[in-house]
Order: structure tokens, then C-alpha cells, then sequence
């Protein structure tokens, strides 16, 4: 008898301590889902939950409602309804057999995305509104921008931009107005030389984006502060002028631009005005002039105007 006891209390205290850890898990989850089973339910409304599109055609995309929202009606438990915060509910929608074009998306409680033990009741707006384009990609012109002003007795001359275009992609309807695409704008204030920047560039819409991760770069030339100057009555040189030919035009005047310190100290005498007729048929009676500027001027000034721009000349009746 003593020994039927004992076996008896082995055999018990086996069943207690074996797949203790088992035991216990399911204990737990037990004493939970009775806690769970006991909570309240109730009903709230939510609002501002985002809602997200999958399956937008290959290269189509939305355009104006971006980031729509509704409201929905859940039931659950109050511990899991009062302990939700915004990134735990989510509408998503599938809109894989759309076609570019006005669309209308229905929404259903099967679109929510949240915790299980909520029950959606209720969306509102019960229909979102698309509008789908095809996906273009064109290459468009860049356009530099600045900002400031170079230093007094210095002249922004010009800025270039390194590559001049970029590819850019988006909806349809967006390239009608972009044109062009303008860099981020560049620095000049104070500045007296020339110089190059790297740049970012500023799409026109949100929905354009830019293709490719070539670097892009601003060309700023800065040259000192330039001024007109006529120079009047400057002789005309006939280089091949033969015994007998004679010029009607035997004086010009030219307007020059340029560095000011170098355009006001050039002389009428530098400054050399000559035609050419060897190649011309015999009837012309008209010859363009070449102007020649002193050796100092020929890089940074240039000419604006001659006056008159064709020289007149005759040639002799025994040609």
C-alpha cells in the first residue's frame, strides 16, 4: 500500500513539473485573453487616417490628390481602441486595374489595415477621386540663378551651367508648363573674378523629379565693369587697291565695349580699319570692313557697331 501511494505521488508531481515552461505560457495567455474577454467594447470615430494606393500601373502615377484621408467608425475592446495612436490604422487601396484618366476608387472596411481586434464599421468618404497620368521623361534646358552683386567697378558678363541640360520625368500634364529647370542660386555678393560652383537644382512642381545623379556646376565670369566708347572718323585702308580705284566711304566710326580702363586709353591711331576687293566680282561696289584693335584690347574688348557697316569704293573705268 505504502508504495502505491508513492508511486502515485511521483506520477503527480511529473504532470506538475513536466513542460513547466509550456504550462506556464499557456497560463498566461489564459489569464489575457480572459482579461480581454472582459473588456468593455466600444465605438469611436477616427479622423486624418492616411490612405495609400499600390498596384499604379507601370509608368503612370497619381497627380493632384496626393495624400488624401478619411475618417472611419471602429468597434473593439477599449484597451486596444483607447491605446491607438495614428500609425497603427492605415487604408490601403488597390487601384492595379485603373487606366490613365478621372477615376473613381471605392474604399471598403477590408482596406483598412489595423489591429485585429478592431472592427471598421464605417469610411468616410466612402470614394476617393483620382487622377492618373502616363509617366514622361524629357531633357530640358538648365537655367543658372544668383544672388548679390559683385563688387563696385566689377559686371556679372555671364553664367553657364555644366552639363546646360538634365532629364527629368513626371506627369504628362507637368512639362506643358516647365520649359526649362532653374539651378539653386549662386552666391556673387562681393565677388571681383570669375569662378565655378556645384549647384543643386529647384524642380518647377513637386511632381517633377530628376533623373540620374550627374553633378551639376555654375560657370560665373566676372569681369571688371565695361563701357561703351565711339571712336569717329577712323581712316579706311584699301589693302589691293589698284591705280585709278578711290573710296567714297574713306572715314568710319566704330562703338566699342569693354574693360574701361582699357577702352580709354585706346587711341584712333591703334585702331586700324581695312577692305579687301581682290575676291570680290567687278560689279560690287560694296566691301565690308575688317576692324583690327591694339594688341592690348583684343581679348576683352569687343566691337558693338561700325558705321556705316559697308565701305563704298569705285573702281577705275580701265579695269
Amino acid at each position: 500500500m505504502r508504495n502505491k501511494e508513492l508511486k502515485a505521488l511521483n506520477h503527480l508531481k511529473q504532470a506538475v513539473t513536466n513542460n513547466l515552461g509550456l504550462k506556464l505560457l499557456s497560463l498566461a495567455l489564459a489569464l489575457i485573453l480572459s482579461n480581454v474577454s472582459r473588456q468593455p467594447t466600444v465605438e469611436i470615430r477616427v479622423s486624418d487616417i492616411p490612405v495609400e494606393f499600390r498596384g499604379v500601373p507601370a509608368r503612370h502615377e497619381i497627380v493632384g490628390t496626393l495624400n488624401p484621408t478619411v475618417s472611419i467608425r471602429i468597434r473593439g475592446p477599449e484597451n486596444i481602441i483607447r491605446g491607438l495612436n495614428p500609425g497603427q490604422i492605415s487604408v490601403v487601396a488597390d487601384i492595379g486595374e485603373k487606366e490613365a484618366g478621372d477615376s473613381v476608387v471605392p474604399l471598403h472596411p477590408e482596406d483598412v489595415v489595423g489591429p485585429d481586434q478592431i472592427q471598421v464599421l464605417e469610411i468616410v468618404p466612402r470614394n476617393i477621386r483620382l487622377h492618373i497620368e502616363k509617366t514622361e521623361t524629357r531633357t530640358v534646358p538648365l537655367r543658372a540663378m544668383t544672388a548679390g552683386e559683385v563688387l563696385p567697378g566689377f559686371e556679372l558678363l555671364s553664367t553657364r551651367v555644366i552639363p546646360p541640360t538634365i532629364e527629368i520625368e513626371g506627369p504628362r500634364s507637368e512639362f506643358e508648363e516647365s520649359k526649362e529647370v532653374a539651378t539653386e542660386r549662386v552666391n556673387i555678393e562681393n565677388k571681383s573674378s570669375s569662378f565655378e560652383a556645384p549647384v543643386d537644382v529647384e524642380m518647377p512642381s513637386p511632381s517633377l523629379r530628376r533623373r540620374g545623379n550627374e553633378k551639376i556646376r555654375v560657370a560665373v565670369e566676372i569681369v571688371q565693369k565695361r563701357v561703351k566708347r565711339r571712336l569717329t572718323k577712323i581712316p579706311v585702308l584699301w589693302t589691293d587697291r589698284s591705280t585709278g580705284d578711290f573710296l567714297i566711304t574713306q572715314h568710319v566710326d566704330l562703338e566699342i565695349i569693354g574693360p574701361q580702363a582699357i577702352v580709354e586709353s585706346i587711341t584712333d591711331s591703334e585702331v586700324q580699319v581695312r577692305i579687301s576687293t581682290s575676291g570680290l566680282p567687278e560689279v560690287t561696289r560694296l566691301a565690308v570692313p575688317v576692324v583690327t584693335l591694339p594688341q592690348r584690347a583684343i581679348r576683352d574688348v569687343g566691337i558693338t557697331g561700325i558705321f556705316p557697316p559697308q565701305i563704298r569704293f569705285k573702281r577705275s573705268a580701265s579695269r
